[in-house]
């Protein structure tokens, strides 16, 4: 069952007295309980066009659909996990993660309470109550993907969220990802410029072309669930490896 349609959506920007075409004419699908992604080269308008999904930016041309529903220009629709940190240093991490809630009307207490059932999943019981300083990277990315699944938003939009971690670590998160999502069951759409981790999350995988972005080629990724490192080891692994680092050259 698709539940998101992102159908012909073109975006271009006036910048330095000249026009920018970032997107051209990008179509895609989420199925429910899918993890798609999207990956293309530097610039190609993979986080220009999650902002429009998100309705924070408005297209020039198309139209998003949300079961069957224009939402174009909407916000708070959708959970969005920016690139950037946006954790805020002068309240904890508890208080932090109950953000969203808080902005839905729910009291704190409420909030808190709801919260305190994730932690221990999310790997940040004992840690609820420091504040954004004293985290680790991936501890930080932790909070931040729990404040995003918190209101119970019907999709997910994460915007490479492990791409400033270091490799070791990028890798402990994509594992844990796999399994809150695996638990959670909520559709996601991920960016990320990381070949491995598109291939290791995903149900399918967009390619994007270079500026301005277009659809080059759509990939479903034939791994069974739930999935493990072995994966990565194997011959279609690396095929798709291949064909897709070709795709982006």
């Amino acid at each position: 069952m698709t539940i998101l349609r992102v159908n012909q959506i073109s975006k271009t920007y006036r910048a330095q007295q000249k026009n920018i075409q970032a997107l051209n004419a990008v179509s895609l699908s989420i199925g429910k309980k899918e993890f798609v992604s999207v990956i293309g080269p530097s610039g190609c308008g993979k986080s220009t066009l999650l902002n429009i999904i998100a309705g924070i930016e408005r297209p020039d041309q198309g139209d998003i659909l949300y079961m069957d529903q224009s939402v174009t220009g909407k916000t708070g629709l959708f959970g969005y996990m920016p690139q950037n940190d946006v954790l805020m240093p002068w309240r904890t991490v508890l208080d932090n993660v109950i953000l969203g809630l808080e902005l839905k009307g729910v009291p704190k207490g409420e909030a808190r309470q709801n919260a305190e059932h994730y932690l221990e999943s999310f790997g940040l019981i004992g840690f609820q109550h420091k504040y954004p300083g004293s985290l680790s990277g991936g501890m930080r990315q932790r909070a931040n993907f729990l404040r995003t699944v918190l209101p119970e938003h019907p999709l997910l939009l994460l915007d490479e969220p492990f791409g400033k971690l270091d490799a070791i670590t990028r890798r402990h998160m994509q594992k844990w990802l796999m399994k809150r999502w695996e638990e959670l069951q909520v559709p996601v759409l991920l960016i990320t410029h990381d070949i491995d981790e598109a291939l290791f999350l995903s149900d399918r995988i967009y390619m994007m072309s270079s500026r301005p972005g277009s659809i080059k080629k759509m990939i479903t990724v034939p791994f069974d669930r739930p999935r493990n490192s072995e994966i990565e080891y194997s011959l279609t692994f690396m095929e798709l490896k291949r064909e897709i680092t070709g795709l982006l050259l």
